[in-house]
């Protein structure tokens, strides 16, 4: 069996004094698209809602959520509260699809898979990559077989995080150069074209009230001369 350290012991003591094992699961998606299935927050908790069900020693209580937020921070609004909630004593075991569910800094994934969650009581179970602290970082199909492959995961997760920042800002610098639009909003009086996000038509229903008030501002000019004087 794989040689458990001192923080991971502590972690496996407590855990075992539990009945069972109160669960967060989490979901977390960078950008949501309402075309795309695979990897949803719905196909995430979907995946550890069945997880659980097929382990009776697991009770969810609650799925966590962080919708259009980088794996590459961890200043999150639904991982903040799951340690809210482990601080709190509501919750000793944490669930997640697959490590970059969790993120893509690979210092910052190893610090709370190896220190924060062990000394916190706190088992953390990976589905996809099956691997569970329970005994230290083991696989879930043979608990004897350390997963030596977590840290290249998570180095893996990292660069492909910060590949994936590069292009896009490599393609909004290109859109700028080529006089394209590239806000994620339009301003007042204006509309994104229907055919091209990158292309901006006038927004007829606001298009009066900014008529007016440059017309506003035009007749004001002689009086703002005449005060000069």
């Amino acid at each position: 069996m794989s040689r458990k350290s001192k923080v991971m012991k502590i972690a496996s003591d407590k855990i075992n004094k539990n009945d069972y094992l109160k669960v967060a699961g989490y979901v977390r998606l960078s950008v949501v698209k309402d075309d795309v299935f695979s990897n949803s927050i719905e196909n995430q908790s979907n995946i550890i809602k069945e997880y659980i069900s097929n382990h009776s020693y697991l009770k969810l209580h609650k799925i966590y959520v962080d919708k259009n937020v980088s794996g590459s921070t961890f200043d999150r609004k639904g991982f903040n509260e799951i340690l809210d909630d482990i601080n709190n004593g509501e919750i000793n075991c944490v669930i997640v699809k697959d490590l970059s569910r969790l993120g893509r800094d690979s210092i910052s994934v190893g610090y709370y898979i190896q220190q924060f969650f062990p000394i916190n009581g706190v088992r953390f179970i990976s589905i996809d990559d099956k691997f569970d602290t329970i005994n230290g970082i083991t696989n879930i199909d043979d608990s004897s077989k350390p997963v030596s492959k977590i840290p290249i995961i998570t180095i893996i997760d990292e660069y492909y995080s910060r590949d994936i920042s590069k292009k896009v800002q490599s393609t909004i610098d290109a859109n700028i150069k080529a006089g394209r639009f590239v806000a994620p909003r339009a301003p007042f009086g204006y509309m994104k074209s229907e055919n091209d996000c990158h292309k901006l038509i006038i927004d007829e229903n606001a298009a009066s009230v900014v008529r007016e008030i440059f017309q506003l501002a035009y007749n004001s000019v002689p009086f703002l001369i005449f005060l000069a004087k």
